[in-house]
């Protein structure tokens, strides 16, 4: 059933300045000096994009081997995996210790690879696996889409940064809350129609305890990959592994015509944070005290 046009150029409007109005206030929120130091960080640099793309798709091809699954799930995760670097991961990981500085040169670089990440995992998802779903993602297209929402004003927010002016961090938080409201309307109406469509019947719980793994395994990979440093720190690595764009990924699945692929995005992102929960707080707590 098709229950909400998600090929309406308002909704596809709605969703892509989501997406943008967070890029423009995460690159108007970080300076390239602060960027750069974290990727002298070379071992953290590499963990983490260890974990958050080449591993997850990894992941998902095994699954998608192993285990028959409804074919909006395989569609969903492809599509999450291909989108890494959500608009709260700044807050995921600030939540369990880590500076905002850290998480933002996280989230940045995140956020740059995209354009170059993003076509080149569903590219591969379509050859390696043509017969996991019956839709076509027209690849010059998603570049396009991820260079209009990421890179463009990523690029512009990292421009308007240099200006350095007070009206310049002030608009960024303006920005950043806006794109939050914004996001929270979009995944509140998505929700309604989820519970609206009968799609977690039509699933099955298979579907669903299959998808907690996914994200339990992830999360328990980046935690062994990134051992050996402060609790925080390994804690930001391990929950970057499973934090995934909605909005991006949502935004590259309207150009399908498959409502259920779009809400098993959010039902996947919903049981990602869920099982994230326990994890920050678990890591939280193993941190040390500060002096007094």
């Amino acid at each position: 059933m098709n229950i909400i046009n998600f090929n309406n150029p308002l909704f596809q409007g709605f969703v892509s300045v989501t997406i943008l109005t967070f890029v423009l206030s995460l690159g108007m929120s970080l300076s390239v000096t602060q960027l750069r130091e974290f990727w002298q960080r070379s071992g953290l640099m590499l963990r983490t994009l260890l974990v958050t793309v080449v591993l997850p798709p990894l992941l998902l091809a095994l699954l998608i081997l192993t285990v028959d699954l409804p074919k909006p799930v395989p569609i969903a995760l492809a599509l999450l995996m291909a989108a890494p670097g959500p608009p709260l991961l700044t807050l995921r990981i600030s939540q369990a210790g880590v500076t905002r500085n850290l998480a933002l040169s996280m989230q940045v670089t995140l956020a740059l690879i995209t354009i170059v990440v993003t076509p080149l995992i569903l590219s591969l998802f379509q050859a390696g696996f043509p017969e996991a779903t019956t839709v076509r993602l027209n690849i010059g297209r998603v570049i396009q889409q991820v260079a209009l929402v990421q890179f463009l004003p990523l690029g512009i927010g990292f421009a308007i940064h240099q200006i350095q002016a007070g009206w310049v961090e002030q608009l960024a938080k303006i920005l950043n809350r806006v794109s939050q409201v914004l996001l929270l309307i979009l995944v509140v109406v998505l929700l309604i129609y989820l519970i609206d469509s009968k799609l977690l019947l039509t699933l099955g719980w298979l579907s669903f305890f299959m998808i907690a793994l996914f994200n339990v395994v992830l999360l328990a990979i980046g935690h062994v990959l990134a051992t050996g440093y402060e609790p925080q720190l390994q804690a930001s690595v391990a929950i970057a592994a499973i934090a995934r764009n909605l909005g991006l990924a949502i935004f590259i699945a309207t150009s399908l015509a498959r409502a259920d692929a779009i809400l098993t995005i959010l039902a996947a992102q919903i049981i990602g944070i869920i099982i994230n929960i326990p994890y920050s707080q678990w890591m939280k707590r193993k941190q040390p005290l500060p002096n007094r």
